[in-house]
């Protein structure tokens, strides 16, 4: 925005010298109707920049007086099960995919990330850059796996564990969470409960399910290869403990001068982690582009005879700016407008 502000300020500067040749090409007095921006350039040039970081779920949102760049809008992944799975009744989970980001007039759509419910293991994307990171990698079994009954199964649930595949991305680890399409999470391999849990100090994936259905390792391949064949194939995400950077195009924000947020607004999942790091500046110098831009626009040109004092007048204008067609007298955006003369 700083720079935007410094821009939009030389070419007015531009401007208003052009118009003020024009005046006094056609006799009359330029006075001074287009303000000078002297003192709002030297501002942009010297005021410091103030940087902040605001977060929240769905929304981040930042109060103050000034202008404001968007360093970073970093949305974070979510996921979410309707239910808790089961191994005979699973629940495909729902990540978030088409997240709609909205500030002021602007607006991007992130990537699908994926993310580990009630945990900060998640994908991000930044929209300013276009750079992310991936966190969270899956597992789909089919039964072929080397299945092998484990020494921590307990009184009711018998573990299996498969020595490949193994989880990706990790060196060792220790229970780390995860999320299944038909267990739900275990966070204890000692409970006597049933469950997923990614890892016992090695990459393993774990399965504790019902002794009585499942007293071997064959009936866990049994099970793997039915749902597998009927289209809901077990599948297991998980964390790594070092993230795999990914780059799409930038959907950059912008925010308007002053307070505001960058708010979710689609998306199939809400809530969305958003962090926003920005930096505020420039205050000065919109406080002077507001009172002096008015004025200019409201400025009128009219070539009174004799039109001899000039032939040919050209204002140059760009996309954005108001310059001015003297011979229609009327403002035309973004346009070149000319003044011809006549002899005599």
């Amino acid at each position: 925005m700083r720079n935007e502000i410094k821009g939009a300020l030389e070419r007015l500067q531009r401007t208003k010298e052009g118009q003020r040749g024009i005046l006094t090409a056609l006799g009359q007095d330029p006075g001074g109707v287009w303000g000078d921006y002297a003192a709002a350039l030297a501002a942009v040039e010297t005021e410091e920049k103030e940087r902040g970081e605001t977060s929240g779920a769905g929304s981040a949102r930042w109060e103050t007086e000034k202008n404001v760049t968007l360093v970073s809008v970093t949305v974070g992944g979510a996921a979410v099960q309707e239910k808790t799975p089961a191994y005979d009744a699973p629940v495909e989970p729902v990540f978030s995919e088409n997240t709609t980001l909205v500030c002021g007039d602007s607006s991007a759509v992130a990537p699908k990330l994926l993310a580990i419910p009630a945990t900060a293991y998640r994908d991000t994307w930044d929209a300013q850059t276009g750079k992310g990171e991936r966190r969270i990698r899956s597992i789909t079994f089919s039964g072929g796996e080397a299945w092998q009954r484990s020494g921590y199964s307990t009184a009711s649930f018998n573990a299996f564990f498969a020595m490949e595949p193994l989880m990706e991305g990790e060196s060792s680890v220790w229970e780390c969470p995860g999320m299944c399409t038909h267990l739900p999470p275990k966070s204890d391999h000692q409970l006597d409960e049933g469950g997923v849990t990614c890892g016992i100090n090695n990459r393993c994936v774990y399965f504790f399910l019902p002794g009585e259905v499942f007293p071997d390792a064959a009936a866990v391949k049994a099970w793997l290869a039915q749902q597998h064949e009927a289209g809901t194939p077990v599948t297991v995400w998980y964390p790594v403990q070092t993230p795999q950077s990914f780059e799409e195009a930038p959907r950059p924000l912008t925010a308007l001068p002053g307070s505001g947020s960058v708010t979710q607004t689609g998306g199939t999942v809400e809530g969305c982690p958003i962090t926003v790091v920005y930096e505020t500046g420039g205050a000065a110098a919109a406080q002077e582009m507001a009172r002096l831009v008015p004025r200019a626009e409201g400025v009128t040109l009219t070539a009174a005879p004799p039109y001899s004092a000039v032939k040919r007048v050209t204002v140059e204008g760009e996309a954005g700016f108001r310059p001015w067609n003297i011979r229609a007298g009327k403002e035309v955006w973004g346009l070149t407008g000319t003044l011809q003369g006549k002899e005599g």
